[in-house]
């Protein structure tokens, strides 16, 4: 053995070698090359015998077969090297390749001497073995420094630089090639730390580039794998197989990767590489599924495990240039996977040993998510919410269940996987062992949405979803009950978790909301009562049908829990709301699709579900108010700008859904119509802005149809404030509703639309006892449609004994108004009386039963069976009514002529006189109601008070 002074000497002795023998010929060599004297063939024979002789040095003759055998950087190599070849590698590896690489190149272009052939080729033997048993990591250093140039040394020819740039590209084709390209690159001050850039640049271009010949695909097949590797090792923790490779590799082969995608050129190639490597677990289900844990575990046909592809995500991610596109297209092909990962991990907590690796899978998941393009995220989240392919445990077993993607990747489903449109378990398990769990699962779905922040991504998948529901609800469309009722689901839990974020496009969600409120095309028709003529006595019509004459929609019956079109519409009433309550500038004059919703409203105020009536009339009213509001908000003068800010504020009131918030509202509109008597002395000349009133009238319309009496009697009385104060157009306005429509002239109307007449009717009576002795100058509005209603037997009972209220209102505050139209009245109502009248002399008494018994039995129970939109005319109401009407005319009559002692003009003829005392005599004796006859006797006493005071009056002139 050489002691260390022996081996000192030994180094100083082959530095004096390679410095004043080798080096000197190799300098003539390139000067040679160099001159402007073109030399054919360069003689170089003691240059290259000296070379051959080192290289002999290195790899002994005897030690050939055994160095072939082995790796050069175990230690039995190690052991059979002498001293002086272990310096020579460390020392001068450089200084032995720069004339070999010359003499090389040299052969190639046929420069060389006859006489050198033979010992070049035995050179090209030695370089070629040399570079396949020396470490890669000494290799590529050396071919490294042989390529550059420094004071020391002269820079090398052209082709002798490209021999050495191909050499070292063959290099990382080794097994420990690119791992031996990071150890030449970064020194002692560079592991354990951030590498450099120049350095990472240096390595990127170096590994971007494949020999030219070798074919592109071939190259990156053989790269790519060696960079996943070193990720790979990032979460080994070091093992025995898996050495973990310091940060700065890690670093160095993220940026490689990334610079690789960023080319187009490459990462055509890397991208389907990286894919194939990385997203296989996650998208290629076995045959025979393990247990999830195996699962996880467990490499794929790839070699890669789930839990390993997270760990090189992760890596990749944190330690690369941050690049969305890359995320983009490596994440969004397992997006679908990847979730379900995420959710089966978080609601199984513990059921793997690697805890981190939830943490991990959910950080992908919200980074692809955070980053990506608006659209891209969209659609990834929309396939999450529309795929069942999961993870799961049933028994051992794997629930796997979906559909397959589209695309060169399958998704995680066998090949006889189950049904796409069902949730499938594997094994004896059904929905109804689960209790019908949805999967995905709506809480947790929204839930990640909600961390993710993102509003844009969060309403554009609402409004889809909105889409999708309407779709699928809709008979047209074939749709299993689970899937309605996930997407249902979904929009309800996204409404609750994300509020108004969800609402940032206001224009489609109310496109939605008018398709969903749009009445389906084949809408139910009314059904009128057809009845036959009447008669003064009719027996045989006493149990004629008194049902409804509105058949409802056919919403649909719910089967399984499958949402109806009841539920959509509640849906969109509660949106419709969320967006009128969220964007309070939003009005039908800013949004012109408010004005198609308005209408749709109208036909939900009459359905059969309370609780979409209430909405929906509370939607009409905001809506009637946002119009308001905006059809007054031009510039006014100083006069009417404090009128105008009341009725802004009242409006704003009147939005409120607190009950008695929209009360108050009303009140102070019906005030600002007529203010308080305390402020009526000093107000008296303002006037009142003719702009506001058609909105404040529009406002009490919808008001009166609301189903507390607190907010519609404050309605009742804002309409008759407004005809008492405005005149003939607002009452014209209330008998348009009231009298006329649609509804009036088919003789078909729905509950809602009578409860709203009903309550007109109600203002109207209120408006005949204001104008008092003014009335006659109002009856030609009231009069003739009033007549009208009430002889009309198509129409509801309820709504023509109404009409006749109004009528002996009218009579009771001026019978002067009525005068002109008495005959006419007075001969409908005993007209009515007659052919309506309900006798009991024919009823049948069972033996042995007490008579009056019976007749106040059926009284009693004809009172409380009127439906509310019966049509029969044998209703007592309707006998009541008239005979009520009646009375105060005859009594407004006698009062008229006691009061003024003079003839005056009698409202009835002799002939009406007998014949109403004939009609109502029969009555009070006949009819089954006894309100009637007690009615029909007080009308006969004033028929005589009536006769009397004509007679007086007669007299008394005489």
């Amino acid at each position: 053995l050489l002691s260390t002074r022996d081996l000192v000497q030994l180094r100083t002795l082959l530095s004096i070698t390679f410095r004043w023998n080798i080096e000197p010929k190799l300098i003539h060599i390139c000067d040679q090359l160099g001159s402007s004297t073109a030399v054919k063939e360069i003689r170089c024979d003691q240059l290259a015998s000296q070379v051959r002789r080192l290289w002999r040095f290195v790899f002994p003759a005897h030690m050939q077969e055994s160095v072939s055998t082995s790796t050069p950087s175990t230690s039995s190599q190690a052991a059979a090297r002498t001293q002086i070849t272990q310096a020579i590698i460390s020392y001068h590896l450089v200084d032995l390749f720069r004339p070999s690489l010359l003499l090389m190149s040299l052969r190639e272009e046929h420069r060389l001497h006859p006489s050198a052939l033979d010992i070049v080729d035995e050179l090209q033997s030695d370089v070629s073995d040399s570079l396949h048993r020396i470490a890669a990591s000494q290799i590529v250093a050396a071919l490294g420094t042989t390529m550059t140039a420094s004071p020391s040394r002269r820079s090398l020819p052209e082709p002798t630089r490209k021999l050495c740039s191909r050499l070292l590209s063959e290099q990382i084709l080794r097994q420990d090639g690119v791992t031996g390209l990071f150890f030449a690159m970064f020194d002692e001050s560079d592991i354990g730390e951030d590498a450099p850039l120049s350095k990472l640049e240096q390595i990127a271009r170096l590994l971007t580039l494949p020999p030219h010949n070798m074919q592109t695909k071939a190259y990156y097949d053989i790269v790519v794998p060696k960079l996943i590797e070193i990720l790979k090792s990032q979460g080994s923790g070091g093992s025995s197989t898996q050495p973990a490779m310091p940060r700065s590799y890690v670093r160095a082969a993220s940026f490689t990767l990334a610079r690789m995608m960023s080319k187009r050129a490459p990462a055509e190639i890397v991208t389907p590489v990286l894919r194939q490597i990385l997203c296989t677990p996650f998208l290629v289900a076995p045959e025979n599924p393990p247990a999830l844990v195996e699962q996880i575990n467990s490499p794929q046909n790839s070699g890669i495990t789930v839990s390993e592809s997270i760990t090189i995500f992760n890596a990749l991610f944190l330690n690369a240039d941050p690049s969305p596109a890359m995320i983009h297209l490596l994440l969004y092909p397992i997006i679908t996977p990847l979730y379900s990962l995420v959710a089966f991990l978080e609601k199984r907590r513990g059921v793997i040993s690697d805890a981190a690796l939830q943490e991990k899978a959910r950080g992908l998941l919200i980074t692809w998510s955070r980053i990506a393009a608006a659209r891209d995220v969209v659609k990834g989240w929309w396939n999450i919410i529309r795929g069942t392919a999961g993870w799961g445990m049933d028994d051992g077993s794997v629930l796997v269940s979906g559909s397959v993607l589209k695309g060169p990747l399958s998704s995680r489903i066998p090949t006889n996987g189950p049904d796409k449109q069902d949730l499938v378990l594997t094994g004896d398990t059904s929905l109804n062992d689960v209790g019908l769990e949805l999967w995905p699962d709506p809480v947790h779905v929204i839930g990640v949405l909600k961390d993710l922040g993102r509003k844009e991504v969060s309403g554009a998948l609402f409004v889809r979803c909105l889409d999708e529901y309407q779709a699928r609800v809709s008979p047209e469309v074939e749709s299993t009950p689970m899937q309605t009722i996930l997407l249902l689901n979904v929009v309800l839990e996204m409404i609750q978790q994300l509020g108004s974020s969800i609402l940032q496009d206001v224009n489609h969600i109310l496109s939605f909301v008018a398709h969903a409120l749009e009445p389906p095309q084949t809408s139910a028709t009314l059904i009128t009562e057809q009845r036959p003529d009447n008669k003064l006595v009719d027996s045989d019509d006493e149990d004629e049908d008194d049902g409804p004459i509105e058949t409802e929609e056919d919403e649909g019956h719910p089967v399984d829990g499958v949402p109806t079109r009841q539920d959509m519409l509640f849906t969109a009433l509660n949106l419709l709301l969320a967006i009128l309550e969220g964007n309070p500038d939003t009005s039908p004059t800013t949004t012109p699709l408010l004005q198609v919703i308005f209408s749709h409203l109208e036909a939900l105020t009459d359905h059969q579900s309370e609780t979409i009536r209430k909405t929906s009339q509370e939607a009409r009213l905001v809506i009637t108010a946002r119009n308001a509001s905006s059809a007054t908000g031009q510039t006014l003068p100083t006069a009417r700008r404090s009128d105008h800010e009341i009725f802004q504020e009242a409006l704003k009131l009147v939005q409120d859904p607190i009950l008695p918030v929209r009360a108050h509202g009303l009140l102070m509109l019906r005030q600002l119509i007529i203010p308080p008597r305390p402020i009526a002395a000093s107000a008296a000349a303002t006037e009142l802005d003719p702009a506001l009133v058609p909105a404040i009238l529009d406002v009490f319309m919808q008001s009166v149809q609301d189903e507390d009496s607190f907010v519609f009697l404050n309605a009742v009385q804002g309409l008759s404030a407004m005809v008492d104060r405005l005149g003939r157009g607002i009452l014209v306005r209330l008998m348009d509703v009231y009298a006329n429509g649609e509804s009036v002239r088919n003789g078909s109307m729905s509950k809602t639309e009578l409860d709203k007449r009903l309550r007109v009717g109600e203002a109207l009576v209120q408006v005949v006892r204001r104008c008092g002795e003014t009335l006659p100058a109002y009856a030609d509005i009231l009069v003739p449609g009033l007549s009208h209603l009430f002889r009309s037997k198509f129409l509801p009972t309820n709504l023509r004994s109404s009409a006749i209220s109004v009528l002996a209102t009218s009579a009771e505050v001026s019978s002067i108004a009525l005068l002109p139209w008495a005959e006419e009245l007075t001969s409908g109502m005993v007209d009515l009386l007659q052919l309506e009248s309900v006798s009991f002399d024919k009823r049948v008494v069972p033996d042995g039963e007490d008579s009056t018994i019976n007749l106040n039995a059926a009284r009693h129970k004809e009172e409380d069976a009127v439906p509310a939109l019966t049509l029969s005319s044998k209703a007592p109401t309707l006998r009541r009514s008239a005979l009520h009407f009646l009375s105060l005319l005859l009594r407004a009559a006698v009062i008229r002529l006691y009061e003024i002692a003079e003839q005056v003009e009698s409202p009835l003829n002799e002939e009406s006189m007998r014949r109403i005392r004939r009609v109502v005599s029969y009555v009070g004796d006949t009819d089954v109601d006894g309100i009637v006859r007690a009615q029909a006797a007080e009308c006969t006493e004033l028929l005589d008070q009536l006769l009397e005071a004509r007679l007086t009056s007669a007299v008394s002139i005489r």
